[in-house]
């Protein structure tokens, strides 16, 4: 008899080729890399997260206390986005006492408003 191993007989002995040791060493070789790569992804995740506060000055905190009220100057300087917002008017309408009254507030608007905004904004429907 020859002493010499077939490769059916080489796959029966080596426990490398048995079926049952070769599913669980692919599953194993899976299991590595998917391990590694949700490390990957969460130290990543973790790194994107806190760069972007890094080596920024925070800028100083606005007073707390309530806004002061505006002139009808420093309304026109305000740009457009904070211009037109209802606390801006609450604020313009707070500095002039003859703004309190309704009737001259209404007249404000349409004699000093309305054509600031046809200015600021133009093509506004309605306008």
């Amino acid at each position: 008899m020859s002493t010499k191993l077939f490769p059916r007989e080489l796959a029966v002995k080596s426990p490398r080729f048995r079926s049952e040791s070769l599913s669980e060493s692919v599953n194993q070789q899976r299991m590595i890399p998917m391990k590694t790569n949700w490390l990957k992804v969460l130290a990543t995740c973790v790194v994107l997260a806190v760069l972007p506060g890094c080596g920024e000055e925070q800028p100083p905190a606005a007073p707390a206390g309530p806004p002061l009220p505006l002139s009808v100057e420093e309304w026109k300087q305000l740009p457009i986005e904070v211009k037109y917002d209802e606390a801006t008017f609450d604020r313009l309408r707070d500095k002039d006492a003859k703004l309190q009254n309704d009737r001259n507030w209404h007249r404000f608007m349409k004699e000093v408003v309305v054509p600031e905004r046809k200015l600021d904004i133009p093509g506004i429907p309605g306008a």
